[in-house]
């Protein structure tokens, strides 16, 4: 043991020796290893870890900032499958999974047109929604949040930064503002009187689908790639998740983040149950268990919505009249029926538009066969 010391002390000796040769000798090489050494430790301590840091207080801020601009982008989308100005569409489900298609703009945009002064014919007038106020204000809001990213260029990545401007010019395309919103639908031309014969916003279906084909790319950079969380993140997280079909990574993002946000968790377990069937892993004990707490206030009127695939099922809307009255479950069918029928009645007063101005025009004929409706 001694002698193995012995040893081990006169390595140590020989090699402090070898580099105090070098120090003294090397008229080159040391002072050059020696700058290299400081500048790179100066480097680190006074740039990276800075930088780090200072990412780690930014790139949230960005990460949220594009998830605001996510939801902008769905208020529009929202806004031109509307009925009416007081209500949300019947269609978020499908504006989330991303299996709208060109033809459904095409169709959505008949009822809808910029102000008072589009109200014609007379025929389908009383059809119309006014939504270029709107409209605007939504892009406005949208303007801002993608100035803000920019403004953090550096925390963005070059793939957000390609998407946002490709955003920011699609909705530039037509260059609403607030005089292009309030202009007048008449022209006087050579003392004639001209006003254009398609009045709604029909002609506006491509550069709308091409935004949602975008919204459809945020979508999977927020939900899919980015870190930061918050409740209402999460829970279009999840729906965006089931809605497209993702129901395993639906599943995992649910128990991840469920307890960090405990009042999510009436919402949270619907989809859970949800995801279970449509992966054929239906667990009726589960079923009941969740039904048995009657969340959302007890009223299954209010989750109706997370309900309703379920209902298709007999175990489960036994499980439903066995834990429920009567009167509520007929309550639920009926408000369900009633969206449905308003759902039908949007698509077919819009579909009914769309004939009235190809029987004036047969080129918008074109355009149908162009969106395969």
């Amino acid at each position: 043991m001694c002698e193995k010391m012995l040893l081990i002390d006169g390595n140590t000796t020989k090699i402090a020796n070898d580099v105090q040769s070098f120090i003294n000798e090397s008229k080159f090489w040391f002072p050059l290893l020696h700058s290299l050494l400081s500048a790179f430790i100066f480097w680190i301590v006074f740039s990276v870890y800075p930088q780090k840091k200072r990412k780690n207080q930014i790139r949230p801020i960005v990460e949220y900032d594009l998830y605001s601009i996510q939801n902008g982008l769905f208020s529009i989308f929202d806004l031109l499958f509307r009925m009416n100005m007081h209500s949300p569409s019947q269609f978020q489900a499908e504006i989330r999974s991303g299996k709208l298609v060109k033809r459904d703009f095409y169709i959505a945009l008949q009822s809808k047109c910029l102000n008072e002064t589009y109200l014609y014919p007379d025929q389908i007038k009383k059809s119309y929604l006014i939504i270029g106020e709107e409209l605007l204000s939504r892009y406005e809001s949208i303007y801002k949040l993608i100035d803000k990213v920019t403004n953090y260029n550096e925390y963005a990545t070059t793939d957000e930064l390609l998407l946002l401007e490709q955003i920011r010019t699609n909705l530039q395309t037509y260059s609403l503002n607030e005089k292009s919103i309030l202009r007048s639908s008449t022209a006087i031309i050579g003392g004639q009187k001209l006003q254009a014969v398609v009045s709604n916003l029909g002609y506006m279906y491509q550069s709308m689908y091409d935004l949602y084909m975008l919204y459809m790319e945020l979508q999977k950079i927020i939900f899919l790639q980015a870190k930061y969380q918050n409740r209402d993140l999460l829970i279009h997280k999840v729906q965006f998740l089931y809605y497209s079909g993702q129901y395993k990574k639906c599943q995992k993002a649910i128990k991840r983040w469920m307890n960090d946000y405990p009042d999510t968790e009436s919402l949270m377990s619907y989809y859970g149950l949800l995801c279970d069937f449509k992966l054929k892993k239906t667990n009726y004990d589960k079923v009941k268990s969740v039904l048995e707490k009657k969340y959302y206030n007890g009223s299954l009127v209010s989750s109706r919505d997370l309900l309703k695939e379920l209902l298709a099922d007999e175990t489960v809307n036994s499980l439903i009249e066995s834990l429920y009255p009567k009167e509520e479950i007929d309550s639920m069918q009926q408000v369900m029926k009633t969206e449905e029928m308003q759902k039908k009645e949007f698509l077919d007063m819009n579909n009914a538009i769309a004939n009235f101005f190809e029987e004036q025009d047969t080129r918008f004929k074109n355009i149908r066969q162009e969106t395969n409706i």
